[in-house]
């Protein structure tokens, strides 16, 4: 069968025969220029010669062999271009047509018998390497100069990094797959090319890479931080401090959840081009009902302006224009439209279809009041953000009016065993939502702390506020324009559970914090989430390892580019002196991350303290 590689090699070799075959015949019988026996043709004997030393240097290795086959179609494909040309000074002569055709139809036998052979070397990713090989060679065959042109590039273009390969790790790719010991990644420039068995690696892979010596060690894809802020008040110093923590921790990518988009895409910048060490940057504009932008947080985000009037933070409304609202948050190069506040059901879904109609992802929280979680899930959104507000589904319709009314604030109790919870994950899994639970936040603060507890017939904002503090007793608290309506109340041990609902539901659960790390610790609260994830949900490293990498960047929209070890994507990966599977505390072995193909060692990470000097060195 073709799944096996001995099948594969014999048809491989066969294949490779006949090609040489019927070359010899057409050489000596037919004629592939003029007339029979014309003495153009025995140039084609070069073909041949190619072929059979490449297979000699190969040592008839299916990798190796597969390479000569690469180099007889391109010599298949020269000697045409040189017919053609004596062709045009030379007859009786075949037609142009006919030339092209027939060593077209060559130059194909040879990619096939290199492919099969690739086959049997079991280098899949290396078949890419052939397939991306095969239009430049019908360039040369065609000799356009325009298309050779066009290969080149623009003059001066620098040219790629130089090929990496770390050597005999263990891979753990972020798919949900087993480990796989043994393994070798290929890194070319800022792309992950191949992650095959080390021993397939042949000789001319090795000439000229930089070889690591990963054995020993173990290979995960970058870490996702999906919910973080660094620029609420933009700070660059503290900006680079924090993002620097993470890079050095294994984050190869943060994804900024609100703040000030001017800083935020000035960091981004400073990181892509390598100006600071720091993950990948995205980050979010904001949309919110106007009574929400009386939030200080909003005011320093939008310093030396008007919150709600910018294009990084709108107020919107059933009268806002959509479109253009949309369209100015795409202008500020934000990856997604984060929906927080004042937003009901009809407004969330208008923003979600115009936000899809103009292919950028929305990030919401769970709970947009008057918006309830059943109502966010519905619209599809991408993420939803903390667990504990999923819990908004069970709040009874009359509490939930008289928060809406303004007769009542803060947190209520409410069953969190209800169905309409249940209705919320079985939404997200159909629509394909990330859920970005974000535990520990809810244990570094407690939500109760975060809010003023449930008021019953608190008046109105404005109305009769003397006479409500005229009475006997305490008064009662006012209510908050910025959380107007009830909320549902929710514990660390209720996020844990509402976390491990979601997960057993089938919902993609990513890693995001939201919160604060100490300015002391060398570990961001990354680390903290994924031991809640692992400890408390009870979710098996496996399945934690890929909330922490590949459900983060499905969160972003950016799972064709990141979140898995695969030929093709960035290559981002974190290696480790320890197992990961045997528990969370392994990921702070981190010996080396690498984002985009630069290595950035975990010797040179100084808390507080930026590298002088290249990464790497």
């Amino acid at each position: 069968m073709m799944s096996e590689p001995r099948s594969a090699y014999r048809l491989a070799i066969v294949a490779a025969l006949a090609t040489g075959l019927i070359l010899l015949w057409i050489i000596g019988a037919v004629g592939l220029i003029g007339v029979e026996g014309d003495p153009y043709d025995r140039s084609y004997g070069g073909v041949l010669a190619v072929g059979m030393i490449g297979a000699l240097f190969a040592r008839f290795r299916p990798s190796g062999m597969a390479r000569a086959m690469v180099a007889a179609a391109s010599a298949q494909a020269l000697v045409a271009v040189i017919a053609l040309i004596i062709g045009k000074q030379h007859s009786p002569v075949s037609s142009v047509v006919e030339i092209l055709g027939l060593n077209g139809f060559f130059v194909v036998l040879w990619l096939v018998s290199a492919r099969l052979f690739i086959r049997a070397a079991r280098l899949r990713s290396s078949a890419e390497m052939t397939t991306r090989a095969i239009p430049i060679l019908i360039a040369i065959g065609l000799a356009l100069p325009a298309t050779l042109e066009a290969q080149a590039g623009p003059p001066g273009q620098a040219s790629a990094p130089p090929r990496t390969i770390f050597d005999g790790t263990t891979v753990i790719d972020g798919t949900g797959a087993p480990a796989r010991p043994g393994m070798a990644i290929l890194v070319e420039g800022e792309a992950i090319a191949a992650v095959v068995p080390a021993a397939d690696v042949i000789d001319e892979l090795r000439e000229g890479a930089e070889v690591v010596d990963a054995s020993g060690w173990f290979a995960i894809p970058g870490l996702v931080e999906s919910h973080t802020h660094v620029a609420t008040m933009a700070n660059r110093a503290r900006a680079e401090f924090i993002l620097n923590r993470q890079l050095y921790a294994g984050i190869t990518t943060a994804r900024d959840m609100a703040g000030d988009v001017r800083s935020l895409m000035d960091l981004q910048r400073a990181s892509l081009v390598k100006e600071i060490d720091a993950p990948d940057l995205y980050f979010s504009a904001l949309m919110a009902g106007p009574v929400f932008f009386t939030d200080p947080r909003t005011v320093s985000s939008a310093a030396g302006e008007t919150p709600g009037e910018v294009s990084w933070m709108q107020a919107v409304t059933e009268e806002t224009d959509l479109a253009q609202a949309v369209a100015l948050a795409r202008g500020t190069w934000a990856t997604g439209i984060k929906t927080y506040a004042a937003i009901d059901g009809e407004l969330l879904a208008a923003i979600a279809a115009e936000a899809d109609r103009q292919g950028i992802p929305v990030w919401s929280h769970t709970h947009v009041g008057p918006a309830r979680a059943l109502e966010v899930a519905g619209t599809g959104v991408r993420s939803m953000s903390h667990v504990c507000s999923v819990g908004s589904a069970a709040i009874p319709d009359d509490v939930f009016r008289a928060g809406q009314e303004g007769r009542r604030s803060g947190f209520v109790d409410v069953d969190l065993n209800h169905p309409a919870v249940d209705s919320v994950f079985a939404l997200m899994r159909r629509h394909g939502t990330v859920l970005d639970a974000t535990i520990r936040v809810v244990v570094e603060v407690g939500l109760r702390r975060m809010a003023a507890i449930d008021t019953v017939n608190a008046p109105r904002p404005g109305e009769a506020a003397d006479r409500a503090g005229a009475g006997p007793g305490p008064r009662p608290p006012p209510i908050d324009r910025r959380r107007r309506g009830v909320r549902a109340g929710c514990e660390t041990a209720d996020a844990i559970a509402l976390t491990r609902r979601a997960w057993e539901a089938g919902v993609m659960v990513a890693t995001g914090t939201d919160g604060m790390t100490p300015p002391t610790s060398d570990f961001p609260a990354l680390f903290d989430e994924i031991r809640h994830l692992h400890d408390d949900v009870g979710m098996p490293m496996l399945d934690v390892l890929k909330a922490a990498s590949h459900h983060g960047a499905v969160a972003l929209g950016l799972e064709d580019s990141i979140g898995t070890i695969e030929p093709g994507k960035h290559a981002d990966i974190v290696f480790l002196r320890e197992d990961p599977l045997v528990g969370p505390e392994s990921l702070r072995s981190v010996e080396l991350t690498v984002k985009r193909g630069t290595p950035y060692y975990r010797r040179d990470f100084v808390l507080g303290a930026p590298r002088a000097g290249p990464p790497g060195r």
